[in-house]
């Protein structure tokens, strides 16, 4: 995963991640409750996927050196997620962060934007083919 419950605390505070770990109205006393951390590792988990889908095109994933940009994108997808269940819908403001993280994630995939010390993938090699003048021409009926 490219981040973890502490930097979903540390980027939008524990009351906040308390709010969106809670099932139901069921609201934890901490962060560190069993329910809110597994919550949150599968929206951290599922936003490393989201992410490494766009980054594969260009990078290999995962990513062996996690970027801060990185870290603070895979916490607002979760985020987005977290604040998207069933009876909930997010926020401008977590929607407004989630759409501008896909549209950057959508210009390194595009080559627009690149992340620095990233291993990028290799490249292919292909057949690759020449047009040459023909060796014989059947044309005036003999071999040249």
């Amino acid at each position: 995963m490219y981040a973890a419950l502490t930097d979903m605390v540390s980027l939008y505070g524990e009351a906040e991640i308390l709010r969106l770990g809670a099932l139901d109205g069921d609201f934890p006393d901490q962060v560190t409750d069993l329910r809110v951390e597994a919550r949150v590792a599968r929206a951290l988990d599922s936003a490393t996927d989201l992410i490494d889908s766009y980054l594969r095109k260009r990078y290999r994933t995962p990513l062996e050196t996690v970027q801060a940009s990185i870290r603070d994108a895979a916490c607002a997808i979760a985020r987005h997620t977290l604040a998207s269940t069933g009876q909930t819908s997010p926020s401008e403001d977590v929607a407004r962060q989630y759409r501008t993280t896909l549209d950057w994630l959508g210009q390194i995939a595009r080559g627009v934007v690149t992340l620095e010390g990233a291993a990028p993938v290799a490249q292919a090699s292909a057949a690759q083919f020449q047009d040459r003048d023909p060796i014989y021409d059947t044309g005036a009926g003999g071999m040249w």
